[in-house]
């Protein structure tokens, strides 16, 4: 067996044992058309468009216009291009830094020029930032607000950061009915229809939350639908290593304003055990052929939660505790320069106890939540 045919062998396994619903892409690609045009407005077919980016694994996207002068690229990954056309007896046009958004179709139109003599012609307009094509306007967080803003670690409550949704209810929408999915795959709870799978951040390279105007493809949702878009490997290797965490003399005293009566009820958390931990990499398999993205974490977090109570605190009072340990290993292959293939798999695992503690609760009533 050939190399080819052991990577073509290995993509169609991954496929196999991977069963994603067919939907499972819907705003995950981005879109590119556009239209060449002469000096004189007249259309130009048969034309060779080509785009080029590091997102895309393979070699540069390549078609052809039609009749009326368009080419189209109906599924590409998100990221930044550079946009070239080369018709016969025109000079090659280049457009840079053209940014493709997930789930948004961009218009890219070129005015050629007669070839006078062999040359290329880059193109230093603004790339055009909405789809026309669509009423939609969706909110992209992408990778440089998700490691610079003081945002909540938990992915879900990335929605509102979107224009009309506060405390997660999206424009009048129930509380918390927002779908989730991760790279287009539903992560709800089947019976309630809420967020229950909840990734790394580190994991994520952009969300995009869809509400109002959403094109039929988005349905089943009454207030906003939100998607995370994992990261994928790429040509050169990389890696991130992760930690934080919270000591129990970290945790301030803000009873300095109540009564003394006050002050003697009230006890603030006491953090007993907070950190978290995550390793990931990324890089390639097979150059331009196969690249792997792999992440774990692992999270603890013990405490006595604050409460109103005369009861003395005590050494053995029961305790919060949960555990948290997730991993994703996913993987972007290019069997042949036209296809595109990616799959993977992620695990959550959690595990409380105690998840009522309190003063007031007997021990015979504390939860455990698995």
């Amino acid at each position: 067996m050939t190399r080819t045919e052991r990577l073509r062998f290995v993509v169609i396994l991954v496929a196999l044992v991977t069963p994603l619903p067919v939907w499972a892409q819907r705003g995950q690609a981005a879109g590119l058309v556009g239209t060449l045009r002469d000096s004189s407005g007249a259309v130009l077919n048969a034309a060779t468009v080509s785009a080029s980016s590091p997102q895309l694994i393979g070699q540069s996207q390549t078609t052809k216009t039609d009749a009326t002068g368009a080419y189209r690229f109906p599924f590409l990954p998100a990221g930044v291009y550079e946009i070239s056309a080369e018709p016969t007896g025109f000079r090659k046009a280049t457009r840079s830094g053209v940014v493709l958004l997930p789930g948004l179709t961009l218009s890219v139109d070129f005015e050629m020029a007669l070839e006078a003599v062999v040359e290329t012609v880059r193109v230093s307009a603004p790339a055009p930032i909405v789809d026309v094509g669509t009423s939609s306007s969706p909110t992209l967080i992408d990778r440089t607000l998700l490691e610079n803003l003081p945002l909540s670690r938990t992915v879900t409550d990335l929605v509102n950061l979107a224009p009309g949704v506060i405390q997660n209810v999206a424009f009048g929408g129930s509380n918390s009915s927002n779908p989730f999915t991760m790279d287009g795959t539903s992560g709800n709870e089947p019976g309630w229809g809420t967020p229950i799978v909840v990734p790394n951040l580190n994991w994520i390279e952009e969300v995009q939350v869809i509400a109002l105007g959403a094109d039929a493809q988005y349905g089943e949702f009454t207030g906003a639908r939100q998607n995370a878009i994992t990261r994928s490997g790429s040509n050169r290797f990389s890696g991130l290593a992760d930690y934080w965490t919270t000591r129990s003399s970290w945790t301030g005293n803000n009873r300095g304003s109540l009564t003394p009566p006050l002050q003697a009820r009230f006890r603030p958390i006491e953090i007993l055990d907070r950190w978290d931990s995550d390793l990931q990499a990324a890089g390639p398999i097979v150059e331009d052929r196969l690249w792997f993205f792999a992440g774990g974490e692992a999270y603890r977090d013990v405490n006595r939660p604050f409460s109103f109570s005369g009861i003395a605190q005590t050494p053995d009072e029961p305790k919060v505790a949960a555990d948290e340990r997730k991993f994703i290993t996913k993987l972007t292959s290019a069997p042949w320069p036209s296809v595109r293939a990616e799959g993977y798999v992620e695990y959550d695992s959690t595990y409380t106890t105690g998840a009522n503690a309190s003063p007031l609760v007997q021990p015979e009533a504390f939860a455990i939540i698995s």
